[in-house]
């Protein structure tokens, strides 16, 4: 099992065995390596949340913060000398992203090879998280804007998938995060990728005319998405990004 999913199936373990009873339930997460780490679930809120146990030495290098949809935490334990770090949701309305975030969170922490970097890590990677939040806005994306980024990254699973070139390249030729002409540039060539949902394909809005613009480009494709919205059927746009990660 990867650790993504053992740290949801984490929380589903503890939900089902908690029942309703209020207080904080626990579970330590066996894939995670040197670290210990703890799938975490509080009662009767519901709030879920990622739990990591560090030297207490290390208190002054991580602080605690918070931003839209969770919140991070430090307690000692004096006994133990060591220190619990705990990134919890913080409001249940981003359930969905806090979950993406966490396993993010969780597999860079993982990869760590010692206590100091699995803390850095940690840090960095929310204030990697802070920025995609903060420009996300206060209500997050717009039902508009969360169809483009879902056709963007379905175009990315796919550039992947036919290994046109290396991961990493496929990532550095990814434009739409920077606001770029078109969504994918490598080597003077462009894909634009434009999403539906409506019944009429057959035009595409462009947010201006250089998204099209073949000036100065070996080829421009344009990519046209039609998708269909059903609710508890098919892949979610945190589904698309979890698997990415």
């Amino acid at each position: 099992m990867g650790t993504p999913e053992e740290l949801r199936q984490a929380w589903r373990f503890l939900a089902q065995e908690s029942w309703t009873i209020p207080g904080t339930y626990e579970r330590r997460l066996s894939s995670t390596g040197i670290h210990e780490l703890y799938a975490v679930l509080v009662r009767p809120e519901g709030i879920v949340g990622l739990a990591l146990d560090l030297p207490a030495r290390l208190g002054g290098s991580i602080g605690e913060d918070a931003a839209k949809g969770f919140v991070l935490r430090k307690t000692w334990s004096q006994e133990a000398g060591r220190l619990r770090i705990s990134l919890m949701l913080s409001e249940r309305r981003y359930l969905d992203v806090f979950g993406v975030l966490a396993c993010d969170v969780l597999e860079k922490v993982i990869r760590a090879g010692t206590a100091e970097e699995a803390g850095l890590a940690l840090r960095d990677r929310l204030v990697h998280w802070k920025r995609f939040l903060k420009a996300a806005g206060e209500d997050g994306l717009s039902l508009e804007e969360q169809m483009g980024l879902f056709g963007e990254l379905f175009v990315f699973k796919k550039l992947l998938a036919a290994a046109v070139c290396e991961p990493a390249r496929v990532l550095s030729a990814w434009q739409g995060p920077s606001g770029a002409n078109q969504d994918f540039f490598w080597q003077r060539r462009a894909i634009e990728v434009k999403s539906t949902t409506a019944n009429d394909f057959s035009r595409v809005r462009v947010a201006n005319e250089r998204q099209l613009d073949e000036d100065d480009l070996l080829d421009l494709l344009l990519c046209q998405l039609a998708f269909d919205r059903n609710y508890g059927a098919g892949e979610t746009l945190p589904e698309i990004v979890s698997v990415l990660l």
